[in-house]
């Protein structure tokens, strides 16, 4: 999926493997225009990689992914700019990037 991510949207896509990996990351290097990532992951779940995303950088845009669709409500009262329920397609995925990119452009 970051591939085709990569390809879809012509930007670089970083994968990270837990939450901890990529809080590292975005603490050090603070350009990231979209982060994408699941409730499930290792070390950090997403509900507290959210909060921690949104309390220091607000502006970020997170969209968070879940097999559980009741995760959603959490979500957005963490302030999750958008959510995905699992499964989805990757269209499903693409056109909500699309979104926030032109989003980007316009600014």
């Amino acid at each position: 999926m970051v591939d085709a991510l990569a390809y879809s949207v012509n930007r670089k896509i970083l994968a990270f493997k837990t939450g901890f990996e990529a809080w590292c990351y975005l603490q050090k290097n603070e350009r990231a225009d979209i982060i994408i990532f699941d409730v499930n992951i290792p070390e950090i779940d997403g509900f507290e990689l959210l909060d921690k995303i949104k309390q220091k950088f607000p502006d970020k845009i997170c969209i968070l992914m879940s097999p559980a669709p009741a995760d959603e409500k959490t979500a957005r009262s963490l302030g999750a700019d958008a959510f995905l329920a699992k499964p989805f397609s990757v269209n499903d995925l693409f056109n909500i990037v699309q979104t926030f990119i032109i989003e980007f452009n316009s600014e």
